[in-house]
């Protein structure tokens, strides 16, 4: 029956790339693969969201970073941020942390087209690096005070410019080092390119698909690194990542990327849904936030339990891990918006993964 959705959606939908990956513990359980011979080489946009998570997690565990530092002892300029009420411009109350970046409760939006964002671009053209960018970050008024919220945003990017500060070496530089090579993740990175990427699609208000030229409006310059949305990999490298989590933090080939313990930090429900739910409801209302992550608070009758978690990307592509079961999900579908993928088509294929592989 899952093989069967799966045509269908394609075939319903037009869709010519669909890549589904199921694994249990190290070992594939389930593929589907329609529209491309090998492992296409893909934009993952929020999927690139955990990248930054274990690395901002690598530099807590060697105690180089806290979750309770403020983000201003790494980037000064963030020591009095903004925000506005009612039209007016009032002081930060509370020191941004990175436990405010991690959880997405920074008071950062993802608006991008700021004239603080734009001075940076014509001050700098395409040589702006992510620093540069961060600067205007802290110019702009936050959408509230630091804590006192949840909204979906450039906290990502920012994590990821503390790690440079943390790190010494650029974001891109980190993730190669530390977890892409560990992980022998070799076609993926952070370095901005087009070059070999996938054609992407679009899908439109009545569902749709066509081709769309390759544009990520989040990638401020051609020298930007972005945490949040930068990342390009082939599917069958990112699962990598994906299986490690699963298995407790260590991956298949002997490497540990993270402790145990610190998965699992990972994954605590932090905030509830009723906390998030202003701003993100994606697949369902069973889920908060953990750092960096989507966590499920309920248990379903098919066998998908408290604790599961993981995320989404802009075109069409999610992961997910349930670690009691060791079980890892990974999807590419290579197109942008159809709001549904996110509201019930990865639900509906998880539920049919479970009831026919885990039951």
């Amino acid at each position: 029956m899952l093989t069967e959705k799966l045509n269908r959606l394609c075939t319903e939908r037009d869709l010519p790339y669909l890549d589904l990956r199921v694994y249990q513990g190290y070992t594939p359980v389930y593929q589907y693969l329609r529209g491309d011979d090998g492992c296409a080489f893909l934009q993952i946009y929020s999927m690139s969201k955990i990248v930054t998570v274990v690395s901002a997690m690598m530099l807590v565990e060697q105690g180089r970073l806290s979750l309770a530092d403020p983000v201003d002892k790494f980037l000064p300029e963030f020591a009095h941020t903004i925000y506005c009420l009612d039209g007016e411009v009032l002081a930060n109350p509370n020191r941004m942390t990175v436990w405010n970046l991690l959880t997405m409760t920074s008071g950062l939006s993802y608006d991008v087209d700021t004239e603080q964002i734009h001075a940076v671009t014509k001050e700098l053209g395409q040589g702006a690096l992510l620093r540069d960018y961060a600067k205007a970050f802290a110019k702009t008024p936050l959408s509230f005070p630091s804590g006192a919220a949840f909204q979906y945003s450039l906290s990502h990017d920012l994590l990821a410019a503390v790690v440079e500060v943390v790190s010494g070496m650029s974001f891109a530089e980190f993730a190669e080092k530390f977890v892409f090579e560990p992980l022998e993740m070799e076609s993926s990175t952070f370095y901005n390119t087009e070059e070999g990427i996938f054609p992407m699609l679009v899908c439109d208000d009545d569902c749709n698909v066509t081709p769309a030229p390759f544009h990520n409006y989040l990638l401020l310059s051609d020298a930007y690194i972005s945490g949040g949305a930068g990342m390009n990999t082939r599917l069958c490298d990112y699962a990598k990542l994906i299986k490690a989590l699963a298995n407790g933090g260590a991956a298949e080939n002997g490497v540990r990327i993270l402790r145990e313990e610190t998965v699992n930090a990972i994954r605590e429900p932090l905030l509830s849904h009723d906390f998030v739910k202003a701003d993100f409801n994606w697949q369902g209302d069973d889920y908060g936030y953990g750092l960096g992550v989507r966590v499920r608070e309920v248990d379903t009758d098919w066998g998908l339990r408290r604790g599961k978690f993981g995320w989404d990307g802009a075109a069409g592509s999610f992961w997910l891990v349930d670690p009691e079961r060791k079980v890892s999900i990974v999807m590419g579908m290579n197109t942008l918006s159809w709001e549904k993928k996110y509201l019930g088509i990865h639900m509906e294929i998880t539920e049919m993964i479970y009831r026919e592989l885990f039951n």
